[in-house]
């Protein structure tokens, strides 16, 4: 038998290997590439309708300094365009700013008032299905114009689309925080009811910070805090309601597996009082006989704080009466969002889908639209401290 020479197909392979590494440095060098100072990277987004209800669309720029090196930090500065598509306001803007608008860092697209009041969906179902921003964009409305928020000088010591980003990052397991991106907001839409939703950006005006931060300007402009704690409920393609800050939190503990929050409760003393809420999940059933659905939230919380103004804080185990108290308080929260979004039409609980999800086509009221009516909510709260 032959021997084989190990040491020549040795040689072989790291020379195919040296022949690859060529022609791959080759090819990224002749690769045609647009640097960072080429490009108008937009880290947030936001979409009104202006008079002649065409798309006027705001992104808010990163404007590199030093040529696009990291020292120095970033400018941001508010570019607008119009059109009658997302693409025509994108080509626009590109123009307008003198390098290729880029989207892929974008994290919060804001909504105008206006649009959704039309029922502009339309526009949304347009960059869900081009590559100009990724399904996971998290969605917010404004309480007038989209481009005011953008615009907002917050006191952080940042600009508005980072401070929003913060907020709605860290709502995803808090309490009385209902996001949503681009993706989960028409999934929705698959479901018995086609209820969908986002929250609400509400501006409040607050101190000038000691120094100042975010996009600049002169120190005759006001300074906000961004509140993401109130939510729009959206039926069909259309508006149907708001809920409150605790409404929110009601739908926020039925929606989500959180880990932070406070619940607040009138302890024994007659005072108010605060438990920290570590863990809570919401497990459904759905009962054929009764047409009754049961929402179980089981919570696990931390002993109350007391939280007076004397500033006695000190950790005390709950009794069973501040027990009661904190799981009545929970349950009023989620029948209060229950019923409101009900006396408007919208399944916010989603129970007709756990209905359905449960019976499948015998479900009797799986082609009634009135469904939301004729059926029964009961909600069960088990509280466990850790």
């Amino acid at each position: 038998m032959k021997k084989i020479d190990m040491s020549k197909i040795t040689g072989k392979k790291w020379l195919m290997i040296l022949i690859i590494i060529v022609l791959l440095i080759i090819y990224d060098g002749l690769a045609v590439q647009t640097s960072i100072v080429s490009r108008a990277v937009a880290v947030g987004i936001a979409i009104d309708l202006d008079d002649q209800n065409q798309i006027e669309l705001s992104a808010q720029v990163i404007l590199p300094r030093n040529g696009g090196q990291t020292q120095g930090g970033n400018d941001f500065a508010i570019f607008t365009a119009s059109g009658e598509t997302i693409q025509e306001c994108v080509a626009e803007m590109n123009t307008s700013i003198g390098a290729i608008a880029s989207f892929a860092h974008t994290t919060v697209i804001v909504l105008g008032k206006k649009m959704l009041d039309d029922g502009r969906t339309d526009i949304l179902r347009e960059m869900m299905a081009s590559p100009i921003v990724s399904d996971n964009v998290q969605l917010v409305c404004a309480e007038d114009k989209a481009k005011d928020i953008l615009t907002a000088k917050v006191s952080i010591n940042e600009v508005s689309s980072y401070h929003l980003q913060r907020l709605l990052q860290s709502g995803h397991n808090q309490s009385s925080v209902i996001p949503t991106n681009l993706k989960t907001f028409f999934m929705h839409y698959t479901h018995v009811g086609q209820t969908s939703y986002m929250p609400i950006v509400v501006r409040k005006e607050t101190d000038k910070p000691i120094s100042n931060g975010g996009q600049g300007g002169d120190d005759k402009e006001p300074y906000y805090l961004l509140d993401v704690s109130n939510t729009l409920v959206y039926t069909r393609d259309r508006y149907c309601c708001q809920l409150n800050r605790e409404q929110s939190r009601g739908l926020s503990y039925v929606l989500f597996a959180l880990d932070d929050g406070i619940l607040t409760y009138e302890d024994d003393r007659g005072k108010l009082s605060e438990a920290t809420l570590v863990r809570s999940r919401c497990d459904r059933t759905y009962n054929r006989d009764t047409r009754e659905v049961v929402l179980t939230i089981t919570m696990i919380i931390r002993n109350a704080q007391n939280s007076n103004l004397d500033h006695d804080a000190f950790d005390v185990a709950l009794s069973d009466t501040e027990r009661a108290r904190i799981e009545t308080n929970v349950r009023n929260d989620i029948l209060n969002c229950y019923e409101y979004a009900k006396s408007n039409g919208a399944d916010v609980f989603f129970l007709g889908e756990t209905a359905y999800g449960s019976l499948g086509k015998y479900w009797e009221y799986k082609d009634d639209p009135d469904y939301l009516q004729k059926m029964l909510l009961r909600v069960e709260i088990r509280l466990r401290s850790e």
